[in-house]
């Protein structure tokens, strides 16, 4: 919480990248091509994030902000309808991120070793024990397959240019699937 995961994916999706979710990632451990299934809701924001995607895509649909709440001022943007209509379709994981936020930061992009990689998925998964030995296999082919890198950044045009040009050195075919 409070990483800057759901306002880099809202800025993402505003710039035409699709949206799976911005909480998690549903995988099935038997399914050989462990293809992400989507669930494209929209997106809370909270707190300052609110104005910055304002800022951002002034062209943004958000529903109203709902002040004081748990965690403080709330508001709902809308997935993109190009994310909405494929929602059935699955997606292949291309690469893992873990964000930070941190103001006045400079952008930062660090690849992660794949050991590390394991072990963040692996605790950061709801159901990763319950999985067993499936979950595992499942876990390590993910960290084996897809290159990790850690990003701090306080500037979010900065950000998504960052993940575009790893996007780009990858040689994906097209934007990717946001988590």
């Amino acid at each position: 919480p409070g990483s800057g995961k759901s306002t880099l994916c809202a800025a993402l999706m505003l710039r035409g990248w699709r949206l799976l979710s911005d909480e998690f990632g549903l995988i099935r451990p038997d399914d050989p091509q462990l293809a992400l299934h989507p669930l494209p809701r929209p997106i809370p924001l909270k707190n300052a994030a609110i104005e910055v995607i304002r800022r951002f895509s002034p062209d943004a649909v958000l529903g109203p902000t709902f002040a004081k709440t748990r965690k403080g001022d709330v508001a709902h943007l809308r997935a993109s309808l190009d994310s909405q209509r494929r929602a059935d379709e699955t997606a292949q994981p291309g690469q893992f991120l873990f964000v930070q936020y941190q103001a006045g930061a400079a952008t930062q992009l660090e690849a992660l070793p794949q050991g590390w990689t394991f072990l963040k998925v692996s605790t950061n998964s709801f159901n990763y024990r319950l999985q067993g030995a499936a979950g595992f296999r499942a876990v390590a082919a993910l960290a084996r397959r897809c290159p990790s890198h850690a990003l701090i950044y306080s500037d979010l045009d900065q950000a998504v240019d960052a993940i575009e040009g790893l996007w780009r050195e990858a040689a994906y075919p097209t934007h990717g699937a946001v988590e």
